[in-house]
C-alpha cells in the first residue's frame, strides 16, 4: 500500500481490529447499500471480530453531492474508525445534470471532511455498478487514487442476477456481494496490519481543478440527522410533509410537497454566496418558481423548475419508476423519456411476461430521483446579511406542460468568499 494519510490510518485501524479492540465502521451510500450486501458484510465482520460494529446510514436515492454538505453531524455522531463510501451508481444517474467538475468538488469535499473529522477515520470506497456496467468511477477513481483510498468491487454479475430495475441485486446475489466485498476487505486489512506506520502524514492538496472548492458546506435538509439543520419554515400555504418509508430497508424519504397551483412555501436560511436547491422529482414536477431574496425582498436569484417531460439539459439515462398498487418501484434502466406512451407499453409487457404484477396494476409511469441545481445569485452585498429568504411557488399548468408541483428536500449552501 502506498504511504499516505489514509493508508497510515488503515494500517493503524487494522492493527486495532486484529487486536480485538472496539472498531467502528460507518457506511454511507444509496439504496444498493440500504439493505442486501451490508447484512452479510456485517455478519462476517462481527463473526471474525466480536468488538467490531457497522452503522448503516445509506439511504435510497442519495448521492455524494448531497452528502458533501450534510455529512458533518453524522461523522461527529458516529465517531467511525472506517468510513465506507458507496455512491458510484447514484452519482452516475442522479448527478447527470451537474458538470463533472461540480460533481468532483462535492465528492472530494466529502472525502476531505471524513479525513478531517474528529475520529480520524480511514476511508474505503465500494464501487457498485448496475446490470449494464454503468457507474461514476470514471471521474471518482482519480480522486480515490489521489487520496490512496482502496476500491472494493462486487464480483462480475449477470443481468439475470439483478432485480427487474437492473440496479439492485437479487437477495442471493446481494449476499454473495457482501461475502466477496468482506473477503477483499479482510485480505486488504490482513496485509495492512503488518505494515509499518510511516511518519506523520498530512491531508493531500486539493485535487479537482477548475471549480471553486467548497470551503464551508452547510446543510438545511429534511433528511439531516441533526434537527438543528432542518429547514426553517416561516410561511406555508398548500405544502404538506410527505414521507416514503421502505419496509424492506432502513431508509426513508421526506419532502415538502406542493401540487396545487398557488401553493407557496417560504424558508429562511443563513445567507451564503452559493445556494443549491435539492428536490425530489417525479412525473408531476414542473411549473414551480424558486426565488432567493434579501431582507428587503430584493430578488437575488430565481430558478424555474422545468417540466419533467420536457427535454432539458439531462445528458444521461432517465430515472424512471412505476406506481403499482401504491408501491413505488424504482426503474432506472428505461432510456429516452420522449416516448412515454411507447415506454408504458414496453413496461406493461415486461411485467406481464414475468407475471410479477398484473398489467392493470401499473397505474402510471413516474420519473423519479433527486434533482439538484445551483440557484443563480447576483448583486450580493458585502458583508452578507444574516439570512436569505427562499420562496417556492407552484404555478399553473400550461399548454406546454400539464405538470404543476415540486417536492422540496434541502437547501445546501457554501460560505466561500466571492472572488
Amino acid at each position: 500500500m502506498p504511504k499516505s494519510l489514509n493508508t497510515n490510518r488503515i494500517c493503524t485501524i487494522c492493527k486495532k481490529l486484529h487486536s480485538n479492540e472496539t472498531t467502528r465502521f460507518l457506511l454511507l451510500g444509496g439504496s444498493i447499500s440500504a439493505y442486501g450486501w451490508p447484512v452479510e458484510f456485517k455478519r462476517l465482520l462481527v463473526q471474525q471480530h466480536a468488538k467490531a460494529t457497522l452503522v448503516n446510514r445509506a439511504r435510497g436515492g442519495l448521492h455524494s453531492f448531497y452528502q458533501s454538505f450534510c455529512v458533518r453531524p453524522t461523522l461527529e455522531q458516529d465517531q467511525a474508525d472506517i468510513v465506507l463510501l458507496e455512491f458510484a451508481v447514484n452519482d452516475y444517474y442522479q448527478l447527470a445534470n451537474l458538470p463533472v467538475s461540480s460533481r468532483a468538488i462535492g465528492f472530494e469535499s466529502l472525502v476531505r471532511q471524513a479525513l478531517n473529522s474528529s475520529s480520524s477515520p480511514g476511508i474505503i470506497y465500494v464501487g457498485m455498478q448496475d446490470a449494464h456496467g454503468n457507474n461514476a468511477l470514471s471521474w471518482i477513481k482519480p480522486i480515490l487514487d489521489h487520496y490512496s483510498i482502496p476500491l472494493l468491487v462486487p464480483p462480475p454479475t449477470n443481468i439475470e442476477e439483478y432485480s427487474p430495475d437492473t440496479i439492485h441485486p437479487k437477495p442471493a446475489t446481494a449476499k454473495e456481494w457482501g461475502r466477496v466485498i468482506y473477503s477483499d476487505w479482510a485480505r486488504l486489512c490482513n496485509v495492512a496490519r503488518k505494515c509499518e506506520i510511516g511518519a506523520k502524514m498530512s491531508i493531500p492538496a486539493v485535487f479537482t481543478p477548475g471549480e471553486r472548492p467548497l470551503i464551508s458546506p452547510h446543510c438545511y435538509s429534511l433528511l439531516a440527522p441533526n434537527s438543528s439543520d432542518n429547514l426553517t419554515i416561516v410561511e406555508n400555504h398548500g405544502f404538506k410533509m410527505e414521507t416514503h418509508v421502505f419496509l424492506t430497508r432502513t431508509d426513508y424519504k421526506l419532502s415538502l410537497h406542493g401540487n396545487l397551483a398557488g401553493a407557496q412555501l417560504s424558508l429562511v436560511i443563513p445567507a451564503a454566496e452559493r445556494v443549491w436547491l435539492m428536490f425530489y422529482r417525479n412525473n408531476e414536477t414542473g411549473n414551480a418558481l424558486v426565488k432567493v431574496m434579501d431582507g428587503n425582498e430584493t430578488v437575488l436569484g430565481s430558478y424555474s423548475v422545468p417540466c419533467t417531460f420536457v427535454a432539458d439539459n439531462w445528458q444521461g439515462p432517465k430515472v424512471w419508476g412505476a406506481s403499482m398498487s401504491g408501491i413505488n418501484e424504482e426503474i432506472f434502466s428505461l432510456i429516452d423519456p420522449v416516448r412515454p406512451e411507447e415506454l408504458q407499453k414496453e413496461v406493461l409487457q415486461f411485467f406481464s411476461q414475468r407475471r410479477q404484477h398484473r398489467p392493470g396494476q401499473l397505474q402510471i409511469l413516474k420519473q423519479r430521483g433527486y434533482s439538484i441545481v445551483e440557484l443563480p445569485l447576483s448583486n450580493l452585498q458585502q458583508p452578507l446579511p444574516p439570512t436569505w429568504k427562499v420562496d417556492v411557488t407552484v404555478g399553473m399548468a400550461t399548454p406546454a406542460c400539464a405538470n404543476h408541483a415540486i417536492q422540496v428536500v434541502a437547501l445546501l449552501t457554501d460560505h466561500a468568499n466571492v472572488k
